[in-house]
């Protein structure tokens, strides 16, 4: 039987974890690999033995990379991509399935997506919308669509065998896209392409819509989490000075934080959050002491 790895991060944000894990627990049965600098893991109250804290220094990593991993945060997605590109080189599992620290459960998603991977699919997770994206981004409605990395899962393996030249990260434009001055609309969307050129995705919240379609978010499969709103892990580590990036995004990634604490860690802040309804009204269907819906 092929074997799955699952993982999160929450460097500088480890505020995330404790409501993570604890909906993660309430929905699956498989381990879950937390990564995090000491100061993060240092929070966890939530004691499995299906949590697995990767310490820096443990067998996990060794401390020197974890170091390299920290400063690659402060860059934003350079952290990620360096982390990302770790588990490819040295994990054993033939999937790797990762779920962002700032979501939270409400059923099993990570069943969804290692069942399509082991039915045969390359890459599986929720659309990214390329062609039909509301982005306002023009230049690459000409691609198919992609997978979002908020909840999904790929074939690690066939990523080793494609970025085998390149050691240290796998993440990046590739040489083609370069070339071409094609853009693209996440950071992992470059190994995904790839990955679509050598076998089959699985859009598992719109499984009919073949390589361009919207995104349904009533699915079944996006009622597994809810997401509280995208950047809330870099406002997070924005607020402690610990990433530097463009003023646009930091405004709205503050935004996102303080939406965060206020529902999902009932954190009155100074300044009100943004009023966001639609957040509010998926909140009241929600137990939040047993991360089921009522």
């Amino acid at each position: 039987m092929p074997r799955a790895f699952v993982w999160t991060e929450a460097f500088s944000c480890g505020e995330l974890l404790n409501p993570f894990l604890s909906s993660y627990l309430t929905h699956h049965e498989e381990p879950i690999h937390v990564f995090g600098s000491d100061e993060d893991l240092r929070g966890v109250l939530v004691d499995d033995p299906r949590i697995q804290l990767m310490h820096p220094g443990s067998q996990a990593m060794p401390t020197s990379t974890f170091h390299d991993i920290v400063q690659g945060y402060r860059e934003g997605h350079l952290g990620t991509a360096m982390l990302w590109s770790y588990l490819v080189r040295t994990r054993n599992e033939d999937f790797l399935i990762h779920a962002d620290a700032d979501i939270v459960f409400l059923g099993n998603a990570v069943e969804d997506v290692l069942l399509a991977l082991q039915e045969g699919a390359i890459l599986a997770g929720p659309r990214r919308e390329y062609r039909l994206n509301t982005l306002g981004v023009d230049a690459v409605r000409g691609r198919a669509d992609t997978v979002d990395t908020v909840c999904f899962g790929f074939r690690r393996k066939k990523v080793k065998q494609i970025y085998r030249r390149r050691p240290r990260s796998i993440i990046g434009s590739s040489r083609l896209d370069s070339a071409l001055g094609r853009q693209v609309l996440d950071f992992f969307d470059p190994v995904s392409f790839s990955l679509m050129r050598h076998g089959d995705v699985a859009y598992l919240d719109s499984p009919e819509g073949g390589p361009s379609a919207h995104r349904e978010s009533n699915s079944s499969f996006l009622s597994k989490f809810l997401a509280v709103r995208s950047a809330v892990g870099s406002g997070c580590a924005i607020s402690k000075g610990r990433m530097s990036t463009s003023s646009g995004y930091s405004k709205y990634a503050l935004e996102s934080w303080a939406l965060y604490r206020h529902h999902i860690l009932g954190v009155e802040t100074s300044e009100p959050p943004p009023v966001d309804p639609q957040l509010e009204q998926q909140l009241s269907t929600i137990d939040r002491s047993s991360w089921q819906r009522k």
